[in-house]
């Protein structure tokens, strides 16, 4: 079973947020982080290995939990509400 959590809150540019989210899981288990934030806004995550756009793959780590930094970037006229955060059926609700 896949759980996400929020772990921190990063400092980020202006008018951009960044959040560090926990994957916690089996072991050397592997599953696709995604996001969708609410309309414009674009979705980013960063992990030690990689940066993608909306998704991401995440291994778990030998300790049951990995972490992978989300970067919500407004575009256009972007709206308030909840960006989800989904891997492999567990949802996160982050408030945008």
């Amino acid at each position: 079973m896949i759980s996400l959590a929020l772990a921190a809150m990063l400092t980020s540019m202006q008018g951009t947020l960044a959040y560090r989210v926990a994957v916690r899981g089996p072991v050397g288990s592997s599953v696709i982080v995604a996001a969708q934030p609410p309309p414009g806004w674009t979705a980013a995550f960063c992990s030690p290995r990689l940066c993608a756009v909306g998704h991401v793959p995440v291994t778990i780590a030998v300790t049951g939990t990995s972490y992978v930094d989300l970067h919500l970037y407004p575009m256009a006229r972007p709206t308030h509400g909840i960006a989800f955060v989904t891997a492999r059926g567990s949802t996160l609700r982050l408030r945008v």
